[in-house]
């Protein structure tokens, strides 16, 4: 079975609980990352940090997988 395939089959509200995880990883970790995307992307470490505190977007996006 691929990946693709058991996302799909994943009930809503386990990706909703999997994609709010990933978001609080992402944020716990947040220095830690926005020192690395400028090294592998060339990206102001300003930018970085904002593209990371968008992550908890995905909890207002909840509603999308319940």
């Amino acid at each position: 079975m691929s990946i693709q395939t058991s996302w799909a089959n994943m009930p809503k509200q386990e990706r909703s609980e999997l994609l709010t995880k990933v978001a609080d990883l992402l944020l716990d970790r947040k220095v830690e990352y926005a020192e690395l995307i400028p090294k592998e992307m060339g990206k102001p470490i300003l930018q970085s940090i904002s593209e990371i505190e968008k992550c908890p977007l995905v909890r207002l996006s909840k509603s999308l997988f319940a």
